[in-house]
């Protein structure tokens, strides 16, 4: 009898821990946020400081807890960088110096952060159900950046 009771405690007690350990590992799965990288689509065709520049836009990043918002920030993201791209291709030949391209892009990270961050805050807010609405949020911010760094981009031509 009391190896019957210590069979059935310790198949409660291992079920009740196997559950536990679900649930804590969903919840912080909700929580937690990843780093993605190569956020930007580099041709294989890429020429001149082009094929330098895009690969330098690989390495930023987006923070997510999904990817329902990533694609959603993504889009925006690449549009900002279609942006970016834009002064470079069409540059004559050289004229673009690639340490005035790193100097446009400074602080491009530290926008994308903060525009990332709040994009974060306001789709925990809805409880993940308002991505699309987050995303045009992002996209219509970071377009601005975008606008802005092309713009410095313009001017360090020659």
């Amino acid at each position: 009898d009391s190896k019957i009771v210590t069979m059935k405690f310790l198949q409660i007690t291992t079920l009740a821990i196997l559950i536990a350990l679900y649930l804590t590992s969903t919840t912080d799965a909700q929580r937690t946020l990843r780093r993605w990288y190569h956020i930007v689509n580099c041709p294989p065709q890429n020429v001149g400081i082009y094929r330098q520049l895009c690969p330098y836009l690989q390495n930023y990043y987006l923070m997510s807890p999904d990817r329902e918002l990533l694609n959603e920030l993504k889009a925006g993201l690449q549009t900002a960088f279609n942006r970016i791209l834009h002064p470079v291709v069409y540059a004559p030949q050289n004229t673009m110096n690639f340490r005035k391209l790193q100097h446009c892009l400074m602080n491009f990270q530290v926008m994308i952060n903060s525009y990332n961050d709040e994009a974060i805050r306001n789709y925990r807010s809805c409880n993940r159900r308002c991505y699309r609405e987050v995303g045009e949020k992002f996209s219509r911010k970071i377009d601005q950046s975008g606008i802005g760094i092309a713009n410095c981009l313009n001017g360090s031509q020659g």
